[in-house]
């Protein structure tokens, strides 16, 4: 299994940014399988309406990220 660090937004744009590190045998699974744990950490019954806006290779440690509008 690769890791890698998925970020995800609501396709609307509102909202804040997910960011956390998934596994998966591809970039492919790793964006399914982190939409489905972002629709899990918003309380979200789906994961309509989300969408990965980024994909980062390994563990990435963010120190600091301020969504702007």
């Amino acid at each position: 299994m690769n890791t890698y660090t998925i970020f995800c937004r609501q396709s609307n744009g509102q909202g804040t940014t997910w960011i956390s590190t998934v596994e998966g045998e591809t970039v492919e699974e790793a964006k399914k399988e982190a939409l489905f744990h972002c629709s899990w950490d918003w309380g979200y019954e789906s994961t309509e309406g989300i969408v990965v806006i980024g994909v980062a290779e390994g563990v990435v440690n963010i120190i600091e990220w301020e969504d702007l509008e």
